[in-house]
């Protein structure tokens, strides 16, 4: 898709972009097909949507590795999107779940005062699904390269089959968008944070929550020559060379002030791997990531490694079998598990200029008030049950490290989330 950005940041009108050719943003919810005809249905109004009927190429799906994959094969995105992962994405949303107590994002943001959310690489929809479901006054909006959603969905919920690679041509701006576990199907996230920025209404938040990789392990339980090591930065390597940054986490900050975000803050955490970390939570969320990991270790791994590597199957069903020991091993990465180290980045120490406030100068006497008084941002990061205060220990080899990056940014219309200074 080549379709120029819909918006121009300098105003906060929306300008007219070109219609994409099909396969580009076609609707999933009740049908698999949008009846541009049918007047009762409201489908053809909803934002970013277009009447256009789901094409061969999107669902013309390929099988490799007894797998079934997405049919967009430049989207770039090297998992599976047969029911077998449909169940693990689930069973991560779960895991997600448990983590973040329940709660459906980091950013200090009230989503009973927004309007429109965007889900980038929504999988199954889980998120988008309960977030409707929580707040009927939204409209939740759920991107993905194939439409692998339910059908029966809330009415304020609607999935786009999109790559987010490719030119944004929503024509509505949103308040916060969300992504989770894309990384693996990002190739240029600075192109990706440009549009997101492009994308949001002034004063809206964008929130990533991603994994990292090759992991690492503290304890020294699995050391450089075990099989869990030598898979991990198998990945990182085949990941390389399939022009995916698997360490992009670490370059976030610097692209976010970049493109002109404030108030950047970022969280880490930790995800055990199996029911060894101490604490109900953390057995829980091990038991169920290690399922989820674990026991789905060669869907993730065979098409990496075959495209990346150059492997043959066989290799791949080699070091999977010997990582899958380790992951399973219980006295392999025996160390804490739940860590959170905060890093809230202030806001730029220069005052808001027009060039900046984009219109109403006046509004902000300084940068201090990009963050509403009533909200403490530090606090809000903060998962439940852990404190701010202490060290953390460095990341275990079977423990993720999840980065959450939150971005507020400035605008001309903050009524959402900023009151006016007096």
């Amino acid at each position: 898709m080549s379709a120029q950005p819909a918006y121009d940041q300098a105003t906060d009108q929306a300008t007219a972009a070109p219609v994409p050719p099909p396969p580009a943003s076609c609707i999933i919810g009740e049908q698999l097909s949008v009846d541009s005809q049918d007047g009762d249905s409201g489908v053809a109004d909803l934002p970013g949507s277009t009447s256009t009927s789901l094409s061969s190429r999107i669902t013309d799906y390929r099988y490799e590795h007894g797998r079934r994959y997405h049919a967009i094969e430049d989207g770039g995105y090297a998992l599976p999107n047969d029911d077998e992962e449909v169940d693990r994405l689930n069973l991560q949303h779960r895991v997600w779940d448990i983590a973040l107590g329940g709660r459906h994002h980091v950013v200090p943001l009230d989503l009973g005062s927004v309007r429109h959310v965007l889900d980038i690489g929504c999988g199954t929809g889980a998120w988008c699904i309960e977030v409707a479901d929580a707040h009927p006054h939204l409209h939740v909006t759920g991107t993905d390269l194939s439409p692998i959603q339910p059908h029966n969905v809330p009415p304020n919920c609607e999935f786009l089959v999109d790559d987010a690679n490719a030119d944004w041509t929503y024509e509505q701006r949103f308040d916060y968008i969300h992504t989770r576990t894309v990384l693996l199907g990002i190739k240029d996230w600075n192109k990706l944070m440009q549009q997101s920025f492009q994308n949001l209404h002034p004063g809206g938040w964008v929130e990533f929550q991603e994994f990292h990789i090759p992991i690492g392990c503290d304890d020294g339980s699995a050391g450089p020559d075990s099989a869990v090591t030598r898979w991990s930065h198998a990945v990182h390597e085949a990941l390389k060379n399939l022009g995916i940054d698997s360490m992009a986490t670490s370059s976030f900050g610097e692209l976010l002030g970049k493109h002109g975000y404030e108030s950047i803050g970022e969280t880490h955490t930790k995800f055990p791997i199996g029911p060894w970390a101490k604490g109900r939570k953390e057995k829980t969320m091990g038991t169920l990531f290690q399922k989820d990991i674990a026991g789905n270790l060669l869907g993730i791994s065979v098409k990496i490694l075959t495209s990346g590597l150059g492997w043959t199957q066989e290799e791949v069903e080699k070091l999977v079998i010997e990582a899958k020991n380790d992951l399973y091993n219980p006295q392999v990465g025996v160390t804490p598990a739940c860590a959170v180290k905060l890093a809230l980045t202030p806001p730029r120490s220069t005052a808001i200029s027009p060039s900046t406030s984009t219109g109403r100068a006046g509004l902000l006497k300084s940068p201090e008030s990009v963050v509403p008084k009533h909200v403490n941002a530090e606090a809000a990061l903060l998962l439940p049950g852990q404190e701010r205060k202490g060290t953390f220990p460095q990341l275990s080899e079977r423990a993720l490290r999840n980065t959450v990056i939150i971005v507020f940014r400035p605008s001309s219309r903050i009524s959402v989330l900023l009151p006016p200074v007096e």
